[in-house]
């Protein structure tokens, strides 16, 4: 609605300034001019085409200057012209460029003609009135056409001040003082030399011809020097704009770089970088503008796929507000996919445009930002592999210290009863002899239990860890087991005796590492249960201990790490989980934790031989 009302009011000062010109035009009498030479309209009308064409835009900090000199060929028709065939002039010649040439919309079309055939009446009003009758060839005469040439010339600067105000209401008159003034001053620069050739035209034809030939290379060399200088400047920022973002390490200090090069390189209105998941990074020629981006970021990522790039893509107006429905849109792309955007919105200045060669640029600067975009994510995948690295050095390191006191308890126990039984053992009985070996060989078993669990683990680092399938009695197995609980435990097994595919060696080492976690960190009782659950057979292990920490919940299946970190825990290699997970999957099984209704229970299911 915003929009409609401002090109309604867009509309109403064109059709006022027609009008306005029209009763100057058609309400002064104009009398003619009487001069020695005659200057055909379509030639004034081919110098207003040429210098609309060949307009030179010198760009500001905050602003772009134009450059046309259309007020040359105004001073010199006023002299040679009658009024109605100077306007007629000036808007043929005009409009030639401005559409086929600069191919503006109708809206804009319109209202630069407006534009001109008011400023050429008034101009025209002008001079006629303050000659007075006088002979051109008199000082008075030439300074009423230099008035006539300022006049066309702060009524340009004038309208064009009003629109933008209209269009954008945080940019009054008042802030674009300074640059109607700098238009003023090139206009008046542009109506003396337009007083400089009429007068050399009165005097001498041949004169005139001169100035305007040698003024020919001028005019090109000057064009040729803003091109130059602008595509100097342009490249000098896009360098300078790759060693910025050579330093910059979040996506925040992209977009800043992005922004600030940007407007450095086309003097918009506005640019705004926008990443997934990142607040935008807005500049803007106003201090106090209020941009209020919505949190649709997909959305405006879907709509933007849809359009094309550059010119014609209005995604930004959906989260910026129909200002933005002028400014074009560029992607960052990482990796496979799009993370942003980059969006320009121009100037509605003359010049103020984006021309094919700023969207080139502007396109340029976005493919530095999406390199610097992909060097980051890289950089944080390198970080956080290393950081892994580090953890797991570290996991080693705590594996190494935890398997010297794994290994030191056994064999500390297996030496000392073998060196006493060396020493003393025809003194002791029969029965304490008994008792020795037997301990001697159930901590041989743990140390057994240890070493095989390394070998497992190196094995699976390796991806040589192999198991063999057949068909096991699944109860046997477990009640062997939970034999092997210590003393004093209450162990109950119940369910059916089913069978099983898998590597009976494998799962007397899986529930080994069950039961002994069970006995390490669980409580005094603890259930087995069998059950058939479909085409698997699951047994299910619980204890009534307070189970794991739910912050550590997700890792004890990791290797080298232990949820338990308690003093009067007992040591832990850190790897009988993992390794448990690890056969189960090779058997075609899994293994799972949960903590229900003040359970401990890990699930270990394996292949039913049923249904195979």
């Amino acid at each position: 609605m915003a929009g409609r009302f401002v090109h309604g009011r867009i509309w109403a000062l064109s059709a006022s300034a027609v009008l306005i010109g029209a009763v100057v035009l058609f309400g002064v009498d104009f009398p003619p001019i009487d001069t020695t030479y005659s200057v055909p309209w379509w030639l004034i009308a081919a110098v207003f085409a040429l210098l609309e064409w060949k307009s030179i835009h010198l760009p500001t900090r905050r602003s772009s200057h134009t450059i046309s000199l259309t007020e040359v060929p105004l001073v010199v028709g006023l002299a040679f012209l009658s009024p109605l065939m100077l306007v007629m002039s000036h808007l043929v010649g005009a409009a030639v460029p401005l559409v086929f040439a600069h191919r503006q919309r109708f809206e804009r079309l319109t209202f630069n003609l407006s534009m001109f055939f008011l400023g050429t009446s008034a101009a025209a009003a002008v001079f006629h009135i303050g000659r007075n009758g006088m002979d051109p060839t008199e000082p008075l005469a030439w300074f009423a056409l230099f008035l006539a040439g300022m006049t066309a010339a702060g009524i340009s600067s004038l309208m064009v001040g009003v629109a933008i105000a209209m269009h954008d209401a945080e940019r009054s008159l008042v802030a674009r003082s300074r640059e109607i003034g700098i238009s003023l001053f090139i206009g008046a620069a542009a109506s003396l030399l337009g007083v400089l050739w009429t007068v050399a035209t009165w005097t001498d034809a041949r004169v005139a011809l001169l100035i305007g030939v040698a003024l020919v290379p001028v005019f090109w060399a000057l064009r040729r020097f803003e091109q130059l200088g602008r595509r100097h400047g342009e490249l000098e920022i896009v360098f300078e704009l790759t060693k910025d973002l050579e330093t910059c390490v979040s996506l925040a200090d992209v977009g800043k770089q992005a922004v600030t090069h940007v407007s450095e390189l086309t003097r918009p209105a506005a640019a705004a970088v926008l990443f997934q998941g990142e607040e935008p990074v807005l500049y803007t020629i106003e201090q106090d503008e209020r941009v209020n981006p919505h949190a649709n970021w997909p959305e405006m990522a879907r709509m933007h796929l849809g359009r094309r790039d550059g010119p014609g893509c209005a995604c930004a107006s959906d989260v910026f507000g129909s200002t933005w429905s002028k400014a074009s849109s560029y992607p960052v792309i990482s990796g496979d996919g799009q993370v942003g955007l980059l969006v320009v919105r121009p100037r509605l200045a003359p010049g103020g445009e984006l021309t094919e060669r700023d969207h080139r640029t502007i396109t340029a600067v976005a493919s530095q930002v999406s390199s610097a975009v992909t060097r980051i994510a890289a950089l944080n995948r390198l970080e956080l592999e290393v950081e892994k690295k580090r953890d797991l050095i570290r996991s080693k390191d705590q594996l190494i210290a935890s398997v010297s006191h794994e290994l030191r308890t056994p064999l500390t126990a297996i030496l000392g009863f073998a060196e006493v039984l060396a020493e003393e053992g025809l003194d002791f009985s029969e029965e304490d002899k008994d008792q020795a070996t037997q301990f001697i060989a159930a901590e041989a078993r743990d140390l057994g239990n240890i070493v095989e669990d390394l070998l497992t683990a190196a094995r699976a680092d390796l991806n040589t860890l192999e198991v063999q399938r057949k068909p096991i009695a699944i109860l046997a197995v477990v009640t062997q087991a939970a034999e092997a609980l210590p003393d004093g435990r209450l162990v109950e097994v119940r369910g059916e005796d089913l069978v099983v595919l898998a590597d009976p060696p494998r799962v007397r080492q899986v529930l080994r590492n069950l039961f002994a976690n069970a006995a390490k960190y669980g409580g005094r009782r603890v259930e087995v249960e069998i059950v058939g659950d479909g085409d698997v057979v699951a047994v299910l292990v619980r204890d009534d201990g307070d189970g794991v920490p739910d912050a550590g919940a997700e890792k004890i299946f990791d290797a080298y790490q232990s949820a338990h970190d308690e003093p009067s825990q007992p040591g832990s290699l850190g790897l009988g989980l993992t390794i448990s997970r690890t056969l189960s999957r090779l058997m075609d099984g899994d293994l799972t934790y949960r903590r229900a209704e003040g359970w401990t229970e890990f699930r270990l299911e394996l292949p039913s031989v049923e249904t195979r």
